[in-house]
């Protein structure tokens, strides 16, 4: 199959002023696949099965949130943000920066958001959090970084640059509310191997809880061997702290394994191996696992030819990615 330098999308009006982009909204239909190419390439996913209205519903609450963000942002030295974080116009980060961050994400997945709201926290976020992405109901997200990026690029192992296109990642992709495989797609646009392969080990806050339980309780079982029950077997304790561990990462080997082989059959029956990975970034945990049993090009056609035509996201993924394929 030939490669492409860039995904092409069928041609459109490029939406830029938000005021254009309103009434693009207004008149967006279904069978105008050029606008939802755009508005999927400006970063506005359509949700795991949104249908038309509802897309619409959700974009104008992002957009109504935006400008009400845009005028407190504009009226208050400081905004609050759930009540703990404070924000002004003067913590937005640099123009500079989020260009590069959106360079990244688009390069890797084929999106150059256009809600890109990000800013330094001055405090509020935790001793190790470097950044993290809040999404409002209408489903507008706001990005913070740490304040400690702002005189320096870089923090413990982290880029700005990075943790801003990782928030990216998530923002953009949580219409789809696929917890199993999220971290996985932000963690792919680090330069770290290590933490490309290791990051969806995480997949909620439980996790890292299961993981923490059993080492703190082994401190509490050994404080009490030393200094109260002598006679007390640890042995049991010191196992435990590996169950949990071990799950987890057989877990994520599993999951990249699947992603690996649905990216292997989409390389293989795709007419442009570049858009693999934007394909699979707006799929589904569950489709990613199906596109990776496809045995053959019928079986991948038909695939592609049933979600087409009952999905509305994949209708605007077909035309995006693969206009050459059926």
């Amino acid at each position: 199959m030939p490669n492409s330098k860039s995904n092409t999308v069928p041609t459109a009006a490029r939406i830029e002023p938000v005021d254009k982009l309103t009434s693009s909204i207004e008149s967006l239909s279904e069978e105008n696949l050029s606008l939802l190419c755009e508005l999927d390439r400006k970063g506005f996913l359509i949700g795991k099965d949104e249908i038309l209205d509802s897309y619409k519903k959700r974009l104008n609450n992002i957009l109504n949130d935006a400008a009400e963000l845009k005028n407190n942002l504009a009226l208050n030295a400081d905004f609050n943000i759930l009540g703990r974080i404070n924000i002004s116009e003067s913590d937005r980060i640099s123009e500079k920066l989020s260009i590069k961050a959106k360079s990244i994400v688009n390069a890797t997945y084929a999106f150059e958001p256009f809600m890109a709201d990000a800013f330094y926290a001055k405090k509020g976020l935790g001793f190790f959090i470097g950044g993290c992405a809040i999404t409002f109901d209408s489903g507008l997200s706001v990005i913070l970084l740490r304040n400690s990026f702002r005189n320096k690029a870089r923090w413990l192992f982290y880029s700005a640059k990075e943790l801003v296109a990782h928030e990216l990642c998530h923002s953009v992709r949580a219409p789809l509310n696929d917890n199993p495989i999220e971290e996985f797609f932000a963690y792919s646009v680090s330069p770290s191997p290590l933490r490309r392969y290791l990051g969806n080990c995480f997949r909620t806050g439980y996790d890292a809880l299961l993981l923490l339980a059993p080492i703190f309780l082994l401190m509490v079982i050994t404080f009490l061997k030393v200094f109260l029950v002598s006679s007390l077997d640890t042995l049991f304790f010191w196992i435990l702290i590996f169950i949990y561990p071990s799950f987890l990462l057989i877990r994520n080997h599993f999951t990249f394994s699947t992603f690996r082989k649905a990216k292997k059959i989409l390389e293989k029956f795709i007419p442009y191996k570049r858009s693999a990975c934007p394909i699979l970034f707006r799929c589904s945990y569950d489709e990613i696992s199906a596109i990776s049993k496809l045995r053959n090009i019928k079986e991948f056609n038909s695939f592609i030819k049933d979600k087409s035509e009952t999905l509305l996201r994949w209708r605007v993924i077909k035309a995006r990615f693969l206009q050459k394929l059926i």
